[in-house]
């Protein structure tokens, strides 16, 4: 990899985008180009960045991004990460780089561009000579090119010799003079009062769109700002280069801002920009008016993007004092992360106090809203019960946006009674008032719960309360669990069960059937409960290889994340053998015991022996090896436990043979013709030597009448019947393992074995 460290000015960007023009003349490999900002600090910002860069869909995983790396093979490709000083050290997107590092293949290249050193740990790759680092030394202008520059802008080089070859004031320089001159009197004097005026605001706001600037200044910006030197007008909004806070007296700068700043906010607050206000407001560091930005976009404009309220957390003024909104902003962030924690509760709780305090209801019945999801997602009822009494008292201080949360509890009351139409009744009252979009969607839920118990099941009001809440950790059990009456739930798992235990033909009759309940198949969780018994039914059918590649594709187009483990929970086994890859990077992880089987089963696979299935830990029982591996690979698992010496094995050969029977028998069958030869020769051995169960149990009674039960009937079989076949039964039974001779002396004394005689030569 290479590393590009440079300050502004230094011509980092300048010179990347030469050398990838010089590349399309004579290329040496693909450029893939990605410009850092500072929502970048999330990692899945960033993700969806790199995602749009290798033209890959944004939700794309750390691994199908190294995929498409490895797809060019053997051209090299060099991901170009510039501005990488906009990712602070520590955070997610700082750990996505680093796990970037690690993850592209061999064809894969990396260069970062920095104004500081890189977020990330070098040291080792460093060590083994794995890093070239290019700095300011060599960016900067040596004396030839200073000479060069001179003579074509018709100056003499001395008037930027002193400038250390810094290629943005040497540019200056050489256009106006002196930069000592130029800087404190030529470039802004040579600018009329207008531009003047203008770009100071930019330079003291950090940016501006076209219509702020109008109002504050009464001036038209495009045509006076676009033709400066060092400032980008993107998307009607102006952003001036660094350099420019060097060339402001900072006292003017001062006076601007302390001017412009509370009209600019007010302005952004009227026309709904929210967002912007708090960046502004969190630039200009007065604590007053982070706090009227932040109420104004939480309460009053129910922004709940996780990554933007982590981005406003990380911009407030280090001194900002204690309030009530900013309590507010970390409890949703916490909410994002896990809305089941004790801390997300208190600090809800801590910001509804808080507001009361102030006076302020209509912020008090939000942080009180978010105190009721938090209960509503617990299942607790007194809880419930209790917000309710809080949302009834902020309702009396004639705080209308009490009512339509007061209604939702309502009709959490008319679901408590079994009441539907009460329940209706209360969703559409609900609706008459603007909430936030999680309790919208819970008042989709309370709306299918209600349809369900008056007979319309509508699977489309459960993909909406998806849509609505899914984001947020733990609602799309929810979810999901909405679609349990509508029976998909039902047939998925049925066909899992199915499939996994032998019986593939049930399996695809109730995936037939759960794919018929279904609907849209937009949300992530309904995709993978589908597709799992897909991929099952597969890989009992002994279509291994197809098995494994339709697990692989589910992986990468829905990772293994936190949002989506439950989902995956009983698949732990398979993801580990077959899509191993989708473990990367998890931090909640599945099943340690599936995890282990299927990585000893994978160990099989790549070396060709079974040495690895030595030392695996033994499940606590025969059946979790069913739960866990599925009735095929639970007989392949047993078939190389056996060949490696387990102890274990025949236990849970007997077991299989003994509670799932003939299916169990026709698995064994398949391994005989294992590629590995110690499983081949295992499942031969334990053919002949386990005999397979009854289908019906058997009972052999000897004390008083010798009675032979089959199931709860009597046998009456004509063999039965006859005494020396009773005996022989009986004496077996007690007696299980013995020689011809010893059951001949015991029974029947007086029978004296015929000689055995050898026969040689003709018959």
């Amino acid at each position: 990899m290479t590393v590009v460290q440079a300050g502004a000015g230094f011509g980092k960007t300048t010179a990347l985008s030469h050398a990838i023009d010089q590349n399309l003349l004579a290329s040496h490999g693909l450029d893939v180009w990605l410009g850092c900002e500072p929502r970048d600090e999330d990692g899945d910002h960033l993700r969806a960045g790199l995602s749009e860069a290798f033209d890959l869909p944004a939700d794309s995983s750390m691994p199908a991004i190294a995929d498409a790396v490895a797809s060019r093979s053997p051209t090299p490709v060099c991901l170009i990460l510039d501005d990488v000083h906009e990712i602070p050290a520590g955070s997610t997107g700082a750990a996505l780089v680093e796990a970037l590092i690690h993850e592209l293949p061999a064809n894969g290249r990396i260069l970062l561009a920095s104004r500081v050193e890189p977020p990330v740990n070098l040291a080792r790759l460093d060590a083994q000579g794995g890093v070239e680092h290019l700095d300011e030394s060599d960016l900067a202008l040596d004396a030839t090119d200073l000479a060069a520059l001179a003579e074509a802008a018709g100056r003499p080089v001395d008037d930027v010799e002193h400038l250390g070859g810094w290629p943005a004031l040497v540019a200056l320089g050489l256009r106006e003079g002196p930069v000592a001159a130029f800087l404190d009197e030529e470039v802004l004097s040579s600018l009329d009062a207008e531009q003047r005026q203008l770009l100071s605001v930019v330079v003291a706001l950090g940016d501006a769109g076209d219509a702020l600037l109008r109002s504050l200044t009464g001036l038209d910006p495009a045509a006076r700002l676009a033709e400066l030197p060092m400032m980008n007008h993107r998307d009607g909004w102006f952003e001036s280069h660094d350099l420019w806070h060097e060339i402001f007296p900072p006292d003017e700068l001062a006076t601007t801002r302390a001017t412009h700043l509370r009209p600019a906010i007010d302005y952004l607050l009227e026309h709904r920009d929210a967002e912007r206000a708090v960046e502004l407001a969190c630039r200009g560091g007065e604590i007053d008016l982070v706090v009227r930005c932040l109420r104004e976009a939480i309460i009053a404009g129910r922004t709940e993007d996780p990554e933007t309220l982590r981005y406003w957390r990380a911009s407030l003024p280090a001194d900002s004092p204690p309030h009530p909104i900013i309590t507010h902003l970390l409890g949703l962030i916490e909410q994002s992360t896990d809305p089941t924690t004790e801390r997300c509760r208190q600090l809800f709780a801590d910001a509804a106090d808080g507001f009361s305090a102030l006076g302020d209801t209509e912020a008090a019945v939000s942080a009180v809203a978010e105190l009721g999801f938090w209960h509503h997602i617990q299942r607790d009822a007194p809880g419930l019960m209790e917000v309710a009494g809080r949302m009834s008292r902020l309702a009396e201080l004639g705080e209308p946006a009490a009512s339509p949360y007061i209604e939702i509890i309502g009709a959490f009351v008319g679901l408590a009674q079994g009441s539907p139409h009460d329940m209706l009744a209360a969703v559409a009252r609900a609706r008459a008032i603007p909430m936030t979009g999680r309790f919208e969607a819970i008042a989709d839920w309370l709306e299918f719960q209600a349809r369900e118990f008056l007979g319309d099941s509508r699977v489309d009001l459960a993909d909406r309360y998806l849509a609505g809440a899914g984001a947020i950790r733990g609602t799309e059990v929810i979810a999901i669990s909405a679609r349990w009456r509508a029976r998909f739930l039902t047939h998925a798992w049925l066909a899992a069960i199915s499939a996994g235990s032998g019986d593939v033909t049930t399996g695809r009759f109730h995936l037939r059937q759960a794919e018929a309940l279904a609907g849209e198949r937009g949300a992530p969780q309904v995709e993978i409960t589908l597709s799992l018994p897909a991929t099952l039914i597969l890989h009992e059918e002994g279509r291994t290889d197809e098995a494994e590649a339709a697990m692989r594709n589910l992986l990468d187009r829905i990772p293994l994340a936190d949002d989506t483990r439950l989902s995956y929970n009983g698949s732990g086994a398979l993801i580990a053998r077959f899509g191993h890859h989708g473990l990367a990077g998890l931090h909640v992880p599945l099943p340690s015991r599936d995890i282990e089987l299927g990585t000893a089963l994978r160990e099989m696979d790549e070396t060709g022996t079974v040495e690895a299935l030595a030392t695996v830990p033994w499940p606590e029982n025969s059946g979790m090896l069913v739960a866990s591996l599925f009735l095929r690979t639970a007989c392949e698992f047993v078939c190389a436990a056996w060949a490696a010496g387990r102890d274990e094995a025949r236990g849970a050969v007997e077991w299989l043979l003994d509670v799932i029977g003939e299916p169990a028998r026709d698995r064994l069958r398949d391994q005989t013709t294992h590629p590995i030869p110690d499983i081949a020769t295992a499942a031969k051995e334990i053919l002949a030597g386990v005999p397979l169960p009854p289908a019906e149990t058997r009972s052999l009674r000897l004390l008083g009448n010798e009675m032979l039960l089959l199931g709860d009937q009597e046998s009456n079989h004509d063999d039965w019947r006859r005494e020396h076949v009773r005996s022989l039964l009986g004496y077996l039974v007690v007696h299980p393992e013995s020689s011809r001779d010893a059951v001949m002396t015991a029974l029947w004394p007086g029978h004296r074995p015929k000689p055995v005689v050898a026969i040689c030569g003709r018959p």
